[in-house]
């Protein structure tokens, strides 16, 4: 079974909240054994907030809706955009949603499948009042009732729509998922209904998930004149809220088929004679006025009016593009990290192994100041696996709240001919740290302390910008080494290998490295950046030995044979003056 899974946010009352939706995303692609692809829906967010989560996950998609619409139809809008045909069902989380296990919506999908169930949901911490130890047969009234395979939502009532599957055939059979005519806050009893209508149950695991309320605010309904006052287009009068939803359904005509509403107003006034002992509607008619009369017609509401953008990390894309999403393996972001260290590597995991051990073993034993971020393709599965084993070494209990974390971060990116651009810059926009530090895998730390070094030299030299770069000490030119002039190298002319910066720095440059530097020499560039504005500060007591056959210490291997080819490639640099003069730009506003 394939899913869409949609996570849904909101940027509407200005609450944006990136820490919680990166820890919301890092729970869902840590769920196990399932197809899935993920994208954002995403309604008025802003651009620096859609930037951050596109640098952070560089592939997946987001639908950017750009008009002030509820949370069901930016939802419905963004399974219509993306739907290719493919998908069994459609995923529905909120954007204050957290997985506390990896097999949640495994759980889900094997319920999904077990029986007629259109849609399927699990438990939230914030479903009041709900328990499933305490339940009836399918005759046994209201709430949560029992049928042969576990649980499910007797007719007319609800639980609160915050994960959810929803099955092809509702979108197929109306069109849209989730009613037009909706407000979320009162009226999920209606699914019930759908269910019902299509021979179907509401089912629910128990498997329970966190959900923090109005992560980003409420965006479950508008009313009309709030919407026309907002947006001044009485084209989109839509009737989103609970009186409307009340007049389409309290009538005789919808008690007929046998619709009802339970929720909120407290009224059981749907026909049970219209339902078998399976909940099932015996009444063919009631699907189809649902279909007439909660989803609306091209002339009260048209979608293909929106106004929005698809896109990924470096360019808008076509609505029926494939979608491919990364795995992503969390940290503990409830850390306050002090330094982020930034390793891309591939086919090298002896030497990735050597590396963060010398780093975790040289550091300061007394508090964890630093994060490791790895970049791994998505072709080295050998690698991912030495990585993923490593993690347990970064495990360590948060003494502030007893909270268990992993100072190991892996993002598993498509494979590019741009280390700067799609693995280094991708790592830095994703760093915690006040301090990002690039590293090579084949890089080995030899002093003791390195971290509390590191930050008590930056602590103490801190500017007024707090834009930085420290420069420390490796071997990495001390053999001599010619340039593609055929000069000597030396150290204060190419600069450190492996270059420390103030995360202030990457917020303004969005990365670390110019992005149209494919591979060798940005360490070179970026040090003559900063030695033109003036910003470089050597620290002399760090040593780090690079095990790499630029210093002698190792051949060639394949990985450094492909560098050197994409390196050799023509590499235009016309962002270089830009760069420095837009340093120059921060640096005299910032000293006004």
């Amino acid at each position: 079974m394939k899913l869409l899974s949609v996570y849904n946010i909101c940027g509407i009352s200005k609450r944006e909240n990136l820490d919680y939706y990166l820890k919301a995303l890092y729970s869902l692609y840590d769920q196990k054994n399932i197809e899935h692809d993920i994208v954002i829906s995403s309604c008025l967010s802003s651009t620096e907030i859609l930037d951050q989560l596109i640098n952070i996950f560089p592939n997946i998609k987001i639908n950017s809706i750009k008009d002030k619409v509820p949370v069901n139809v930016s939802f419905n809008h963004t399974c219509k955009v993306f739907d290719d045909g493919t998908y069994d069902g459609f995923l529905y989380i909120d954007s204050g949603i957290v997985f506390t296990k990896n097999d949640t919506l495994y759980n889900m999908v094997q319920k999904f499948e077990s029986g007629p169930y259109p849609m399927v949901c699990c438990l939230t911490d914030t479903d009041r009042g709900v328990s499933i130890d305490k339940i009836d047969g399918l005759d046994g009234g209201d709430g949560l009732v029992s049928d042969d395979n576990g649980y499910c939502v007797s007719v007319g009532s609800s639980l609160n729509l915050h994960c959810q599957i929803f099955s092809r055939e509702i979108k197929d059979y109306f069109g849209n998922i989730i009613p037009d005519v909706f407000a979320g806050y009162c009226t999920e009893s209606v699914f019930s209904f759908i269910c019902a209508s299509i021979k179907g149950r509401w089912a629910v695991t128990s498997d329970e998930v966190k959900h923090a309320i109005s992560v980003d605010g409420q965006s479950s309904g508008f009313h009309p004149s709030f919407w026309i006052q907002s947006t001044g287009r009485e084209t989109y009068d839509h009737p989103f809220i609970i009186e409307t939803y009340m007049d389409r359904i309290l009538n005789p005509k919808a008690k007929a088929v046998g619709l009802g509403f339970e929720e909120c107003r407290y009224v059981l006034m749907h026909d049970k004679t219209q339902y078998d002992k399976n909940m099932f509607c015996i009444n063919n008619d009631l699907r189809q006025y649902i279909k007439n009369n909660l989803y609306l017609k091209t002339n009260e509401f048209n979608y293909s009016q929106i106004n929005y953008q698809l896109y990924t990390k470096n360019n808008i894309i076509k609505n029926n593009d494939t979608i491919s999403a990364p795995k992503m393996y969390p940290n503990g972001w409830s850390i306050d990290y002090k330094i982020s260290v930034i390793i891309p590597t591939r086919e090298r995991p002896e030497l990735l192994t050597d590396c963060l051990n010398s780093l975790l073993d040289k550091s300061y034993k007394n508090n964890r100041l630093f994060e490791v971020i790895l970049l791994i393709d998505n072709d080295d599965p050998e690698t991912l696996k030495t990585a993923i084993n490593l993690q347990s070494k970064f495990s360590f209990t948060n003494i502030l709240d007893n909270t268990k974390c992993n100072s190991l971060s892996i993002i598993v990116v498509d494979r590019s001919e741009y280390m700067q651009r799609d693995y280094n810059n991708v790592g830095a926009v994703a760093a915690k740290g006040d301090l990002v530090f690039v590293l090579n895998d084949d890089a080995i730390m030899n002093t003791l302390d390195w971290d509390k070094i590191i930050y008590d030299f930056y602590l103490e030299n801190k500017n007024l910008d707090d834009i930085m770069f420290l420069a420390i000490t490796d071997d990495t030119h001390d053999a001599v080494s010619l340039d593609s002039l055929g000069r000597i190298r030396d150290s204060e002319t190419h600069g450190p290998c492996f270059p420390i910066v103030t995360k202030t720095f990457v917020k303004y440059l969005r990365g670390i490295f110019p992005s149209n530097i494919r591979m060798w020499g940005a360490d070179i560039v970026l040090y003559s950046i900063f030695k033109q504005v003036d910003r470089v500060y050597k620290l002399h007591n760090i040593s780090i030995s690079h095990n790499s056959f630029h210093s002698g210490n190792r051949a060639k291997d394949t990985i450094n044979e492909r560098i050197k080819e994409i390196s050799d490639k023509p590499q235009y640099l016309p962002t270089i003056p830009e760069y420095i003069t837009y340093l120059q730009s921060i640096l005299t506003n910032n000293h006004g």
